[in-house]
């Protein structure tokens, strides 16, 4: 008896395992049509390939971004008098300075204003341009980014999708 119910256990099992899975025709096909789809990715955000990650690549990085002004201040190395620098937060960030220069005088305390950032070359290796844009304020210190233009946000340009820098290869 135990050696029947031994057999049936076996058979079924033989049997259910032999069910599982796929087969590898279709594993095979699904892996192509993934490495397919994430080729025509990458060449759709013009992305750098993983053997460039560590190389250096040249970005140009432009756009604009939305902050709200909090304060006015001087820029005292070459003015104590006259505000040139914004002290302004992103939506739901901490505070920067955000040197403005002549276009301060359109800013007023208290108010969101969108920021557009002169384009600018830059030089980063593959992997920081494959992590894609940074925050505003991260982005304008450590590539040393120049406002060019500044306007009066609207209701919808305000919220989480407010900071619109692009960064993208640059053909050379």
């Amino acid at each position: 008896m135990k050696k029947t119910v031994s057999l049936v256990v076996l058979c079924a099992a033989i049997l259910a395992l032999s069910g599982c899975g796929i087969s590898r025709q279709q594993y095979d096909d699904v892996c192509a049509e993934r490495d397919a789809l994430l080729a025509e990715l990458q060449a759709m955000q013009g992305s750098v390939p993983p053997e460039a990650a560590g190389s250096m690549v040249s970005v140009r990085i432009g756009g604009s971004f939305t902050a709200t002004v909090r304060s006015l201040i001087p820029d005292y190395v070459t003015d104590s008098t006259t505000p040139q620098v914004a002290v302004v937060t992103l939506f739901q960030s901490g505070p920067f300075a955000l040197h403005v220069g002549d276009l301060a005088e359109q800013l007023e305390p208290g108010m969101s204003y969108v920021f557009t950032v002169e384009e600018k070359q830059v030089e980063m290796t593959g992997a920081e341009y494959a992590e894609g844009a940074g925050f505003a304020d991260e982005m304008i210190s450590r590539y040393r980014l120049r406002i060019s233009d500044v306007r009066l946000a609207e209701e919808n340009e305000t919220g989480l999708d407010a900071d619109n820098l692009v960064m993208r290869l640059d053909e050379k």
